[in-house]
């Protein structure tokens, strides 16, 4: 058995470096323990299935995935290895057939009665447990064979159903995250097939389900809170029932005992949440703007947009757009080559712009128009939530100047309606309590003078830190403090492969762990009781994690977990002087105009750019959260 694990483990490491496709290897390796004993002929069936898990994964060709069905086909022989991993391995099987250029009558055939299997198949708690992805597969066969509007429906609101059920059993953040970020695809094809119906509402519930669903265990009311709880902890009862009690029968999963996804929606409806951030944000017309984006059957790319806003006291409207991107969009609008600092940002900023333009709004600016909004309220998945959708310029070739509303940012409407529920929040800044943190270090010449600018705005209203007494202790003392609103000056860093290790650095020697405060630091150990507005005058400061359901992990989404109702921050590296200006012309505002601090922020923007600073200094600054 050494031989044969060692054979295999090989062949594994060649397929994951890319070196080794060649399915005669792969036979050659397995071929003399296929005629052994039983207990060797499971552990020689689990291998294929590795195996051909690995060949047809991330940019597999036709051959790969055929040479991958051959090794499914070939681990389905073995009745112990059905029983337990059967389920798993057809489901495999029918989305390989489904990525196949030309997969032919006989494979469809088999890719469905592959899922039919699959759904009806226990042996295991993974079977069980996988049910919504085979119903998710099945639906997409459907609407892919059959031009019938209705194809696939039904099985979309099963496997949705299933899913939530899975979705609702955890209450631990990572376990929520991890099982949101694979069951996004389902909740968010059913929104887009729910949109043809003219089912707005709905659809917008069934984006929300995962959407920022990590960030709301922090955010969310009592009341929620306890309905969460509550039903987390019915689903990980009933997902623990031994898989037997379900084969014979004693016990069925929830879904399976009547509930359905659309009761689910009317029981619990998204216009409340709406209507609670609408109002919350009444001073001026505002709507709120949702983009999702999925691949609706195989080589389909949709987005999908949904605005929402007040039409009466306590009516509202919610319009739904949805259309094709171009070609390449996508990548350039997701690659985030604009963020480091060169001579070409300014172009590729401007080229990444004119792209949002004809893949995001362009395509709904009437829409937009006709709602008369002066404040956009955003939420857009994962890379694209770190555009500046403020700096994207009109449609129709006016690319002089952007659209004149406010854009405001926020990972989800239901997480962003928690917010505006906390009674403590200052709304008059003008007469706020301030905080301010300081940086040490020759390396940043303007901060001296944007602290000293603070001060003379602020008065007797400020209470500054300088940089030498900023260590990670005294920080979070002060963040405990009743403040309202609460600037930080310093260097900024985001991690893309670990956002939690995004910092704010208050000396210049970025691996002095004393002198800096992780995003994962502000989880453990701050709490902003008061939910003030922070201002992150720090390069990266706003960059948050690219999360299809809008984790927000980074410095922005750990300081809306521990309280802060808005953050106010950069998207990419910018100079100290440049931010200094800002940050001075933007406190000023807060504290002499009658302003929400958003427009406040669009208004110092907007100076910018009418004195004719570049794209890249005067859009770096977005706004995140509530007013």
């Amino acid at each position: 058995m050494a031989e044969f694990f060692s054979g295999v483990n090989l062949e594994l490491a060649k397929l994951r470096a890319g070196k080794g496709e060649d399915p005669a290897d792969i036979a050659r390796t397995l071929a003399p323990f296929e005629g052994g004993k039983a207990t060797t002929r499971v552990y020689v069936s689990r291998a294929q299935f590795a195996l051909a898990e690995v060949l047809r994964a991330g940019k597999a060709d036709e051959a790969q995935r055929r040479s991958a069905l051959d090794l499914y086909a070939a681990a389905l022989q073995d009745p112990a290895f059905d029983s337990h991993f059967g389920a798993e391995a057809r489901q495999s099987r029918a989305r390989t057939i489904l990525e196949l250029a030309e997969p032919g009558e006989e494979l469809i055939r088999q890719a469905a009665a592959d899922l039919q299997a699959a759904i009806q198949q226990g042996g295991s708690d993974a079977a069980y447990q996988g049910r919504w992805r085979s119903l998710y597969y099945l639906a997409r066969m459907e609407m892919l064979q059959s031009p019938d509007r209705h194809a696939g429906l039904g099985r979309l609101e099963d496997g949705a159903a299933h899913a939530l059920q899975q979705l609702g059993a955890f209450s631990d953040e990572q376990q929520l995250l991890h099982q949101a970020e694979q069951l996004v695809d389902v909740f968010e094809v059913l929104a887009a097939k729910y949109l043809n119906y003219g089912w707005n509402d709905h659809a917008l519930s069934a984006v929300e389900l995962t959407r920022a669903a990590s960030v709301r265990l922090y955010s969310m009311i009592a009341e929620d809170r306890a309905e969460w709880n509550s039903e987390a902890k019915a689903r990980w009862h009933e997902d623990r029932y031994p898989y037997w009690l379900k084969d014979e029968g004693i016990w069925k999963s929830t879904p399976e005992s009547g509930i359905r996804i659309d009761d689910y929606f009317d029981d619990h409806p998204i216009g409340p949440a709406m209507k609670d951030l609408l109002r919350a944000h009444a001073d001026v017309p505002t709507a709120f703007l949702c983009v999702f984006i999925c691949e609706l059957v195989p080589g389909l790319i949709v987005v999908s947009a949904l605005l929402c806003y007040m039409i009466g006291p306590d009516e509202w409207v919610n319009k739904r757009w949805q259309w094709q991107p171009a070609e390449g969009d996508l990548a350039l609008l997701r690659s985030d080559r604009y963020v480091p600092s060169g001579p070409f940002r300014q172009h590729l900023l401007t080229r990444v712009c004119d792209a949002g333009t004809r893949t995001l709004v362009g395509p709904m600016a009437e829409m937009i128009a006709e709602s008369g909004a002066r404040r956009l309220i955003v939420s857009m998945p994962g890379a694209l939530s770190r555009l500046p959708v403020e700096a994207f310029p009109a449609p129709g070739g006016a690319t002089d100047k952007p659209p004149s509303a406010a854009v405001t940012y926020l990972p989800s409407v239901r997480s962003g309606a928690d917010l505006c529920h906390p009674g403590q929040r200052r709304t008059d800044l003008y007469l706020a309590r301030v905080l301010v943190l300081g940086y040490e270090g020759d390396d940043m010449p303007e901060q001296a003078a944007e602290l000293a600018s603070l001060q003379d705005t602020w008065g007797g209203q400020v209470t500054v830190m300088p940089g030498p007494e900023c260590s990670k202790k005294t920080v979070v003392q002060a963040l405990a403090e009743p403040y309202d609103i609460i600037h930080v000056t310093g260097h900024g860093t985001f991690s893309e492969l670990s956002p939690l290790e995004s910092a704010l650095h208050f000396c210049s020697d970025p691996g002095n762990d004393g002198r800096n405060l992780t995003a994962y630091d502000l989880l453990a150990y701050a709490a902003l009781e008061t939910h003030p507005l922070v201002i992150l005058s720090a390069c990266d400061s706003a960059v948050v994690a690219d999360s299809r359901t809008n984790s927000f992990h980074g410095l922005a989404g750990s300081l809306f977990r521990v309280g802060a109702r808005a953050i106010v921050g950069s998207r990419w590296p910018i100079a100290d002087g440049i931010a200094a200006e800002i940050m001075k012309r933007f406190h000023r505002e807060l504290r002499h105009s009658t302003r929400a601090p958003d427009l406040s922020l669009r208004h110092v923007c907007h100076q910018l750019r009418d004195e004719g600073q570049p794209l890249e200094y005067w859009s770096a600054f977005g706004y995140f959260g509530i007013i």
